[in-house]
């Protein structure tokens, strides 16, 4: 229980100390649950652990104030999901004091912000512009809200605090310096030396159809990636021919001839190279080798189960989906899938596509138990790093689209996630977009550029030296799927053998 007068002399004590985090021109935080950029920053409080009344135990927590963006990181003790969960598991209300006496809460499991004055009126997500990472259960959370609209800004002070399953023992009270460096718009062109381009899209019930009314703004998204593979999702009722007549038009210069197109359910991969289906596991995805100029890769376009949380039997569905994958995978490189494809033992695979990935990480654990990881992918024009948004629903936006490679034959070289409201005019024209483009689904257009990996440059970082040496046998040692070096499905002394000849090559 806590003592109001304590509360009020905590308050006035942290005013005192400039308790905030002021982090100066510094770059913005990318909410992206890496917690990379809270490098060199300390904990502005830390809570007592057991003293939790529901699964959420707020231990450390940091507090920044730049600008008028208020982002915070803490630990919850239990790796759960914000936004979803048993209903026994509680909730966790983040609320913030606001100089004019106002306070703002956000409910996380109530998934709604609202103000003291005005309990029922929900605020909309984009309005504070809220963003969290990981999308995944996690023990630890990284949170973000401007509160520009609530005229909060440099020299600002507001006070935090916790309600719900926890709470703080006193107040915190954060300061605001000033606003963070404004992130560069970064070029949409591909890079030199680049291999392959692959574009990554759910185009949200048929988005891509002779009938939607949308086809001509997702036609536009495509077009401007100028991709050579494109995955799609929620694809359902259209037939595979127009898929292919319509990904033809959105070459540059469009393509005389329809591309090739495979399709599984909702699950799309077209390119105009030629493509050898991949056994599909399931509905839930489709794969192919594609067969690039520059050499095949084996792509599987993915849209795994949506919603629940960690443990539900969507979390479930996810898992056993991306198991079946996996085995896919692993069957490839064994050659057991046929003639056909037992020439492309050895070629990269890519998942790309709409994860859902907001229950258990334990998806993406799988895909990198086969040696395929994913990367984080940010916007074109800011650094965030959803790739969801959908601000009716009570869900606030989120990274549900992953593209996750064999980072052993392959380095991204670019990638981006588009989002044609943060454009400029000028960008706009020159992209041959519309600012409405993106609107035209729930999710966000991605794009990744690949160039070729050096074998022996293991760590990777595009330079073959001891580190790649040391690398490789810490992972050997410790049966890593990555010391699976020529793709064998054992991990043995030939795979030493095969890297040191790779190593001692040099590329």
């Amino acid at each position: 229980m806590k003592n109001s007068l304590a509360r009020r002399a905590a308050y006035v004590f942290f005013v005192l100390l400039g308790c905030c985090q002021d982090g100066g021109a510094e770059p913005p935080f990318a909410m992206d649950g890496n917690f990379d950029d809270w490098t060199g920053i300390a904990p502005s409080v830390v809570d007592p652990v057991g003293d939790s009344s529901g699964v959420f135990d707020v231990g450390q927590v940091y507090a920044v104030g730049r600008g008028s963006r208020l982002t915070l990181r803490f630990d919850i003790g239990t790796a759960v999901n914000l936004p979803a969960g048993p209903a026994s598991d509680g909730t966790l209300r983040i609320l913030i004091g606001l100089p004019s006496g106002e306070q703002l809460t956000i409910d996380l499991r109530g998934r709604r912000a609202f103000l003291a004055s005005a309990p029922q009126t929900t605020i909309p997500w984009s309005n504070i512009a809220f963003r969290s990472g990981p999308t995944f259960a996690s023990r630890q959370y990284e949170v973000e809200a401007d509160l520009g609209a609530y005229g909060i800004g440099p020299e600002s002070v507001v006070s935090l605090d916790f309600s719900g399953s926890d709470s703080l023992s006193a107040p915190l009270l954060v300061s605001f310096g000033p606003a963070s460096d404004n992130v560069e718009h970064r070029s949409g062109t591909r890079p030199a030396g680049t291999r392959f381009r692959i574009a990554s899209l759910n185009t949200l019930v048929n988005g891509l159809s002779p009938i939607s009314p949308r086809t001509p703004a997702i036609s536009r998204l495509l077009t401007s990636a100028n991709a050579d593979v494109v995955a799609l999702q929620e694809e359902y009722s259209v037939s595979q021919e127009f898929i292919g007549l319509a990904l033809a038009q959105t070459a540059t210069p469009p393509d005389t001839l329809p591309w090739n197109v495979l399709k599984v359910d909702d699950c799309v991969i077209g390119s105009r190279w030629p493509l050898v289906a991949i056994p599909s596991p399931g509905f839930r995805s489709v794969s192919a080798v594609v067969q690039l100029p520059t050499g095949p890769v084996a792509l599987f376009s993915v849209h795994l189960s949506c919603c629940g949380y960690v443990g539900s039997g969507e979390d479930l569905g996810r898992i056993t989906q991306m198991q079946g994958i996996a085995q896919t995978v692993l069957d490839l490189r064994a050659g057991v899938l046929g003639p056909a494809l037992k020439p492309y033992a050895n070629s990269p695979v890519i998942i790309t596509g709409d994860w859902n990935l907001v229950g258990s990480r334990t998806p993406l654990d799988v895909a990198e138990g086969v040696g395929v990881s994913a990367e984080v992918i940010r916007h074109l024009a800011s650094g965030d790093a959803f790739t969801w948004r959908d601000d009716p629903t009570r869900f606030w936006p989120g990274r549900l689209d992953l593209l996750a490679f064999s980072r052993r034959n392959l380095l991204l070289a670019r990638g981006h996630v588009l989002d044609t409201a943060e454009l400029t005019s000028e960008e706009l024209a020159k992209m041959g977009l519309q600012a409405s483009d993106s609107a035209a689904s729930d999710h966000l257009l991605t794009v990744a550029d690949f160039v070729d990996r050096c074998p022996a440059d293991f760590t990777p970082d595009g330079t073959v030296n001891s580190q790649d040496f040391f690398d490789f046998l810490t992972a050997f040692f410790a049966f890593g799927p990555d010391a699976d070096f020529n793709h064998d499905t054992f991990i043995n002394s030939q795979d030493v053998f095969d890297f040191l000849a790779a190593f001692f090559a040099g590329c």
